[in-house]
């Protein structure tokens, strides 16, 4: 069995390591890790299209979900959401975790910047507008507080 399995861009592609599996130019890619999300990675999605609509990137990015393995339906899910656009569905089936997960998005990515994103919506995808508006590092994450002046 291969390591990881790839879909997108009208291709399905099966691999034994991670590497950008298409050859598409991207200003930013949106990298959320999965595991067992069938109850939240559609809503998760359309609303970063959404709020990808209201920035200048609307026709620019890419959505990379990678999947640890679920048991539930996330795998086909995401597997029919990639044969719909800009959106690779990266599976994952010897190894696991968000880090892991992370890692082998941004492998994978054709942005020039990244942008990770929780598929529970723990990352609010209507902040993206603001942190694209600072876009001078590499990588960019949302949050989960915010820290005070002297902490």
């Amino acid at each position: 069995m291969q390591n990881y399995a790839c879909i997108g861009y009208k291709k399905s592609i099966k691999s034994d390591e991670i590497k950008k599996f298409f050859k598409i130019k991207k200003k930013i890619s949106i990298v959320i890790p999965t595991y067992n999300e069938e109850e939240n990675i559609e809503k998760t999605t359309g609303e970063i299209k959404r709020a990808m609509a209201s920035t200048g990137y609307r026709e620019n990015y890419e959505i990379v979900v990678v999947d640890d393995n679920s048991r539930d339906k996330t795998p086909s899910i995401i597997d029919d959401l990639a044969k719909k656009g800009d959106f690779i569905a990266l599976h994952r089936y010897n190894k696991r975790g968000i880090f892991s997960a992370i890692l082998d998005g941004i492998k994978a990515a054709n942005g020039e910047f990244i942008l990770m994103m929780g598929a529970d919506l723990s990352h609010p995808p209507e902040i993206i507008p603001e942190m694209l508006r600072h876009m001078g590092i590499m990588i960019l994450s949302p949050v989960r507080g915010i820290l005070k002046e002297g902490e």
